[in-house]
């Protein structure tokens, strides 16, 4: 699932790899540098403990994941607990990942 798969990346630090899981719209609002590179240069693990579809309209091609994850850093505060969702859209590439909702 892609949510899981961004997730991996940046935990890895493979940023382009998750920002190619990312709409051209969510980054042009959301820039990788900042928003992926920077944010999560210090992220050392994330434990993802909620993943779930909570809507699908496949019709339209948009789906909603509840996402409920734990972040540990190696600076700033850690670790961090977000819970929230992720609004996806279903592109020519697959589904990507469109706004962020936490």
């Amino acid at each position: 699932m892609v949510v899981a798969s961004f997730y991996d990346f940046v935990e890895a630090h493979r940023f382009d790899a998750a920002a190619d899981l990312w709409t051209d719209r969510m980054l042009a609002e959301y820039p990788q540098d900042g928003y992926i590179d920077g944010r999560f240069a210090p992220t050392t693990q994330i434990d993802l403990n909620r993943n779930e579809v909570v809507a699908l309209n496949s019709s339209a091609g948009t789906a909603v994941v509840a996402v409920d994850l734990i972040e540990y850093r190696s600076s700033g505060p850690s670790p961090r607990r977000f819970i929230g969702s992720w609004d996806l859209v279903l592109t020519d590439a697959g589904w990507k990942m469109d706004e962020p909702h936490f």
